[in-house]
């Protein structure tokens, strides 16, 4: 803005100035001046210069947003592994799973969900739970439906051991997707995931409370982050000194199942709230729980954090009311034009549901938006939802809406539809 102020008041003066040295010599009229042919360039090339600049101020004047999308668990169970393998070709494809959820994903500035799997390789055997392993060809699809950012730090980061887990990053790493909370070296693990929006600075943090008791290689210690307050600590500090205007942490804590945050996640929140975090994103109970926009005070300024207590599944093979149920959250911030400050302007939500059919002999998995799903289904446009599935849909719906009911008039859900 204020280098928009200079350069429009440098034209100015420049122009004043040029005009007036040409003008008026020794109190006379330059004859030069009067021969000359180029008066009226003097003027357009000034108008010009000041349209531009006016225009870059307009633009700097004009309020932005950022859209950040997050979504919960990423997993493949057995059935979804061999879902997507055709064969004739030998190969697997998942892309089919994100279809009508791949617009939503997309429309975002930057996606992000947590991977609760490894991409071990074929050689380590696929295989869902207890120790998954899925192909590098879900990775493929993810990077295509729209994300960007993936958080691997949970309690299946270790299913195929260091190797695995090392793998995993290589896999993600050569498809253009960045990964937090696993490393494979100790210099990596030191520094600070940072993605760069609209010219905001936003770090990505992921911690996990385990890994189903496997241990980390010996002098391996830091392949992956732990919950350790000191460390969290340490790193949202160390990513505002790298100017982060915008600390999204991941944080896979918590009771599977359980629709309600336990004692120990809201102490846990309440830290990382009381440490200068400004998204929290929790996974692992593999169902939904609630979430809030909470205001705070930080430095001796108000701010506000957005929580998710728990993401839920956004995929997997799990067959139940609540783990076939989940929501795509997008986080809207407002960008001050004058000081580029980020602060949250609003949190909808899209209700998910996972479709699970049998199409040509095959396991079908789709995750489809609720709300669009029972519309197209009243409207005879999608045949593979059944009956008993419109039913579900609209269980789904209410669950979801009963879960994110909120006096708070910014936590909202998405009314429109993206095709």
């Amino acid at each position: 803005m204020s280098h928009c102020y200079i350069q429009l008041l440098q034209i100015i003066v420049l122009t004043i100035s040029m005009g007036h040295s040409q003008v008026i010599s020794g109190g006379k009229i330059d004859e030069n001046f009067k021969q000359s042919q180029n008066v009226w360039q003097y003027v357009k090339e000034a108008t010009s210069q000041v349209d531009e600049v006016l225009g870059q101020w307009q633009e700097a004047l004009t309020p932005q947003t950022i859209q950040l999308t997050t979504v919960g668990d990423i997993m493949m169970h057995e059935p979804q592994i061999t879902s997507g393998y055709d064969p004739k070709t030998k190969t697997y494809a998942y892309d089919y799973m994100f279809k009508e959820v791949a617009p939503y994903l997309k429309a975002a500035d930057l996606t992000i969900g947590n991977l609760e799997l490894t991409l071990s390789g074929k050689d380590k055997k696929y295989t869902g739970y207890p120790r998954f392993n899925a192909p590098d060809e879900l990775a493929d699809a993810l990077k295509d439906v729209g994300f960007d950012v993936l958080t691997t730090a949970n309690n299946h980061s270790l299913d195929r051991d260091f190797e695995g887990l090392k793998r995993t990053i290589d896999v993600l790493e050569q498809r253009g997707l960045q990964c937090t909370g696993t490393y494979q070296t100790k210099e990596s693990s030191e520094t600070i995931l940072i993605q760069e929006v609209k010219g905001s600075k936003i770090a990505f943090l992921a911690y996990t409370y385990g890994t189903n008791g496997i241990k980390v290689s010996k002098g391996k210690e830091y392949s992956i982050n732990y919950i350790n307050k000191e460390k969290i600590a340490a790193d949202i500090k160390k990513a505002r000194d790298l100017k982060a205007e915008l600390v999204c942490i991941s944080i896979h804590f918590g009771v599977e199942y359980a629709k309600t945050p336990n004692k120990a996640q809201k102490e846990m929140v309440n830290f990382l709230v009381e440490n200068d975090a400004d998204v929290i994103l929790g996974s692992h109970p593999h169902v939904l729980e609630p979430m809030e926009i909470r205001k705070t005070q930080m430095n001796g300024r108000s701010k506000e954090v957005v929580i998710l207590y728990s993401q839920g599944n956004f995929i997997s093979g799990q067959r139940s009311r609540y783990k076939e149920t989940s929501a795509i959250f997008n986080i809207i911030l407002n960008k001050a034009p004058l000081t580029g400050e980020l602060s949250i302007k609003e949190v909808t939500y899209i209700p998910t549901w996972v479709d699970y059919s049998r199409v040509k002999g095959k396991y079908h998995y789709r995750i489809l938006p609720a709300k669009r799903a029972v519309h197209l289904y009243e409207a005879g446009q999608d045949p593979l939802i059944s009956s008993s599935d419109y039913e579900k849909l609209k269980i789904a719906l209410k669950d979801v809406r009963s879960m994110f009911k909120s006096d708070d008039k910014r936590i909202v859900e998405q009314q429109t539809f993206i095709n």
